[in-house]
């Protein structure tokens, strides 16, 4: 199997990839998406290509992949906290609920000069959470850089009580979509 440049700063998604052996060199993106707001799920799948393109011109035949991943409830999407006050309304609203990890895999072959995308939806379900589990989940500072505000391989393990989909896919990085790209691509 081919290995693959992965576009992104995301430590759970190098880790994955170089788990599995799929990991030929990483690369920061040089796009910004912090200040994006998301109308709809076509957004995500434009800001993952956004971050492969601002790298690509680097690569020859490489294989390169990125991905955006977030968390969608009640037709909104909600990113990476900006603060604490922020991951606090996010789990208020994640909480005794259902919500989405939704993810778009970019995926560029290099030699074929070719672009490849999958979407992966992952149906979680989330306890009723009291102010004081939020407050001390809120203080491990766990929430940081995390889709909702939260890590489901994380001390918010425990706050979930169904998984409909993909797990890696709410880590931040859907394996099995993107095995099936490759798989593509080979």
């Amino acid at each position: 199997m081919k290995k693959v440049v992965l576009v992104s700063t995301s430590p759970r998604r190098i880790g994955l990839l170089e788990k599995h052996n799929f990991l030929s060199s990483q690369i920061d993106p040089e796009f910004d998406d912090s200040n994006i707001t998301l109308k709809n799920d076509n957004d995500i799948k434009k800001i993952a290509k956004k971050k492969l393109d601002s790298v690509k011109r680097y690569f020859k035949n490489e294989i390169l992949i990125a991905c955006d991943t977030v968390v969608k409830i009640n037709d909104m999407y909600i990113g990476k906290p900006r603060n604490r006050k922020d991951a606090k309304k996010m789990l208020e609203m994640l909480s005794d609920s259902v919500h989405f990890v939704v993810s778009y895999l970019v995926m560029y072959d290099g030699i074929h000069k070719k672009y490849h995308y999958k979407k992966v939806s992952t149906r979680v379900f989330f306890d009723k959470l009291t102010d004081k589990e939020m407050e001390n989940y809120l203080d491990t500072n766990e929430y940081l850089d995390k889709a909702g505000g939260y890590a489901v391989q994380g001390k918010a393990a425990p706050f979930i009580s169904k998984i409909e989909g993909d797990y890696y896919n709410i880590v931040g990085f859907p394996l099995n979509g993107f095995y099936r790209l490759l798989k593509e691509i080979v």
